[in-house]
């Protein structure tokens, strides 16, 4: 069966999987890039840094750059990819299942009508959920918009059980709804940690960390709906009887912000800013933290915590993360996003006591054991068969 993927850009998160689809032989996967973000150096301007991934995106399946109609340009609003050539690209390949992975971007919407004009079977695959408080007025607006918008396709790939919840409240009934979990390329990770599990003391001291410090941890961009901020008061809140270390792996416009903040908290030896890490780099902060934590305001899904979870941590949320209800389960705890004495409470005796991070991290390891690539690569498989059967 011939499939092709309309996606924004090549994504360090999605190349494993599009390799993983070729390699089972099952389709005949096609992916259509609308920019070429992440693959060519470009400004990010929330890490605040000129970069490019530094694994292989393209490797490994068939792919195909879409010029946009505004000329190259990395995704940002609505009608920043404006891809009208994806009708010819698509009348080319002639698919019976095209997946369209989102519908923020102009692209995406005429992708969709395209294919369908076009006769083939469509699937949507994004991101959103309803864990972000919205206005009457807007969640009216898009009940107006998404209900009909969603109609049009043939079939939904969730990503977890909170996207799915999300698919479901604009009307798309059950026998529409796929799985197609969201995650990484746990054999990458999963060996990353056994190979660093020797040189752990050897990452902390490289990092500036002080033997005998138990660390929380946290990776994304420095930026206010991820909250970094918050972890320092957390790690202030719990201080000075817990021995802690807080290692913050990221960059972004809050970085001055953190560290002036630890400074007045008293806790500026006990704070440590990585800067940007790229993908090659990370697997030595993640081999150096004790516990991992992601205490966003809003968080579609969250892959750092599967990332985390391969390397055998105990993980915090706040109940914001679009990933904690599918990944935590009896190997951390969910805690309310503004909660500063919550979040101390369950985090002072974890990092206290290693036999309980021992524990946890055991219980991440089974749960990530069976939210891997080839669940995800299955997702698509089935629902490409059920909707264009033969």
């Amino acid at each position: 069966m011939k499939v092709v993927v309309v996606a924004s850009h090549p994504i360090q998160y999605m190349a494993p999987l599009y390799r993983r689809l070729a390699a089972r032989g099952r389709v005949e996967l096609k992916v259509l890039f609308l920019s070429r973000h992440g693959v060519e150096a470009r400004l990010d301007g929330e890490f605040g840094k000129v970069f490019r991934w530094d694994l292989p995106l393209l490797d490994g399946y068939a792919s195909e750059f879409v010029p946009n109609a505004g000329g190259e340009r990395s995704p940002g609003g609505f009608f920043s990819l404006r891809n009208l050539r994806v009708l010819a690209a698509l009348r080319r390949e002639r698919p019976a299942v095209v997946v369209i992975t989102g519908y923020q971007y102009a692209a995406y919407v005429f992708g969709a009508l395209a294919a369908k004009a076009l006769g083939a079977k469509v699937l949507l695959r994004g991101e959103s959920n309803l864990l972000a408080e919205r206005p009457a007025w807007k969640r009216a607006v898009k009940r107006a918009l998404l209900t009909p918008f969603f109609a049009l396709f043939d079939g939904f790939l969730a990503i977890g059980r909170a996207n799915r919840a999300y698919y479901a409240h604009y009307g798309v009934p059950e026998s529409k709804l796929g799985r197609a979990p969201y995650t990484v390329d746990n054999e990458r990770f999963l060996g990353a940690a056994e190979a660093m599990r020797p040189g752990r003391e050897a990452a902390r001291q490289r990092l500036g960390i002080p033997a005998g410090r138990a660390v929380v941890g946290f990776s994304g961009k420095l930026i206010d709906k991820k909250r970094p901020l918050f972890l320092v008061e957390v790690l202030a809140r719990m201080a000075p009887a817990a021995d802690a270390h807080l290692l913050l792996v990221g960059d972004g416009p809050l970085r001055a912000a953190v560290e002036r903040r630890a400074e007045e908290l008293g806790v500026r030896g006990r704070v440590t800013v990585t800067g940007f890490l790229n993908q090659s780099e990370i697997a030595a902060a993640y081999a150096a933290l004790d516990v991992f934590a992601l205490p966003s305001a809003f968080e579609p899904w969250g892959l750092v915590v599967n990332e985390a979870m391969c390397f055998g941590l105990p993980v915090l949320a706040s109940a914001q993360v679009g990933a904690a209800p599918d990944l935590i389960d009896g190997n951390g705890f969910v805690l309310p996003v503004d909660d500063l004495d919550a979040w101390a409470a369950a985090l002072a005796p974890l990092l206290a006591d290693p036999a309980a991070r021992a524990r946890l991290g055991e219980r991440s390891r089974q749960i990530i054991a069976q939210h891997g690539l080839d669940a995800t690569a299955a997702g698509y498989e089935e629902a490409c068969a059920r909707v264009a059967p033969g």
